[in-house]
């Protein structure tokens, strides 16, 4: 890669993360309580280890999972749910 696509590609990101700052993030490192809970998750729910480990994340932290995807529904005793609104189709 050249250098001057090399400064381009890290300045991006940079901005990328300085941009992460600008909202209200609360960075959450992997405890082992989320690692058992998101195995806890995966097997009995029928989902993703991706989805598990967010959803473990969520109880971990008390938050609520935001999705578009209504299989989640079926979670709403194990993390604080909120369905956001399906897009509408192009015609």
């Amino acid at each position: 890669m050249p250098l001057r696509a090399l400064k381009e590609c890290r300045q991006g990101s940079l901005q990328r993360i300085f941009n992460l700052f600008l909202f209200a993030v609360r960075w959450i490192g992997e405890t082992h309580t989320i690692l058992e809970n998101s195995i806890e998750i995966t097997a009995t729910n029928n989902v993703s280890v991706c989805d598990s480990w967010i959803i473990a994340t969520a109880v971990a932290a008390n938050s609520t999972r935001m999705h578009k995807d209504p299989g989640f529904q079926r979670l709403n005793r194990t993390v604080k749910l909120t369905q956001l609104p399906y897009k509408k189709g192009k015609t």
